[in-house]
């Protein structure tokens, strides 16, 4: 079927593209922020002696 939800011009395209890349770029802060919270290794292992 060659409807119109299943069409991709170039301005969904870019759209859809637009909405991806945020995606992305907010799951990889959410990344960088558990990264942050977490304590180094070499700290707990300096706290447990």
């Amino acid at each position: 079927m060659n409807s119109k939800p299943n069409n991709f011009t170039p301005q969904k395209a870019k759209g859809h593209t637009e909405r991806v890349e945020a995606s992305i770029e907010k799951y990889l802060k959410q990344l960088d922020d558990v990264d942050s919270d977490e304590v180094p290794e070499k700290k707990i292992a300096s706290h447990e002696r």
